[in-house]
């Protein structure tokens, strides 16, 4: 399947039919609907933008770094650990994901997409994000992530693998950009070597997109220019 070819059996929105909730403009354009999302409307430049220009940690960090770079670093944690390669078979036409047994690249993709939701709810830090009056935002996080996993084909719930790269990389990042920790809090964790050095949103933006075109199942390829990026949706 390539980027112009539409996902067969997508829903589709019967003409005139009102949508849940309001809307907020993505960077393509995009009216989306937090509450109501439809599969045209999760475009993948999109959430590489938002998430290369959303900083971690609710900001408090001694210099910028974005949730596309963690992204990419949690999936470069989680390929070192598997016996991944970048090549993937043809999936069947179905948009919905089914019960298997997880290759390699599975964990990998999963990894890169892991905080795909943050890029149309922003990210709140997790101590902020469990507390009992953010139940409303939880749920809203659970519901955009199943959706994003059904139309970019991705595990859902996220592999363990995932959540562990998750949680060594958060330990890692805030050794590294939040100096000094406050009651050491992250060393409850497992710690990388190295030292990280935070990319430009640029740059974040572009690994995340390359990794992507690389992974995805779905046959989606980069676009020749600006005006191809409407045929990066995947639906």
């Amino acid at each position: 399947m390539n980027a112009t070819e539409t996902i067969p059996d997508a829903p589709s929105e019967p003409w005139g039919q009102a949508r849940v909730g309001d809307w907020i403009q993505t960077r393509s354009g995009v009216k989306f609907h937090l509450l109501d999302p439809r599969p045209k409307d999760f475009v993948i430049s999109d959430i590489a933008h938002a998430l290369a220009n959303t900083c971690r940690f609710a900001g408090h960090v001694s210099k910028f770094y974005s949730v596309a770079e963690h992204s990419v670093r949690v999936a470069r944690f989680v390929a070192e650990r598997t016996d991944y390669r970048p090549k993937w078979p043809e999936f069947g036409a179905t948009i919905r994901p089914s019960p298997r047994i997880l290759r390699p690249g599975d964990y990998v993709y999963a990894a890169l997409m892991h905080d795909a939701s943050e890029s149309y709810l922003g990210d709140v830090p997790r101590p902020i994000k469990h507390l009992p009056e953010f139940a409303i935002y939880r749920e809203t996080e659970d519901y955009l992530m199943l959706c994003l996993a059904v139309v970019f084909r991705f595990e859902n719930p996220l592999p363990a693998i995932v959540k562990v790269a998750d949680n060594t990389l958060m330990a890692t990042e805030a050794r590294d950009l939040m100096w000094p920790v406050t009651k050491n809090w992250h060393l409850k964790y497992d710690l990388l070597p190295g030292r990280i050095r935070p990319w430009s949103p640029r740059k974040a933006k572009r690994e995340f997109l390359s990794l992507f075109y690389k992974i995805n199942p779905l046959g989606i390829t980069k676009p020749r220019s600006r005006v191809w990026a409407f045929f990066t949706r995947a639906a």
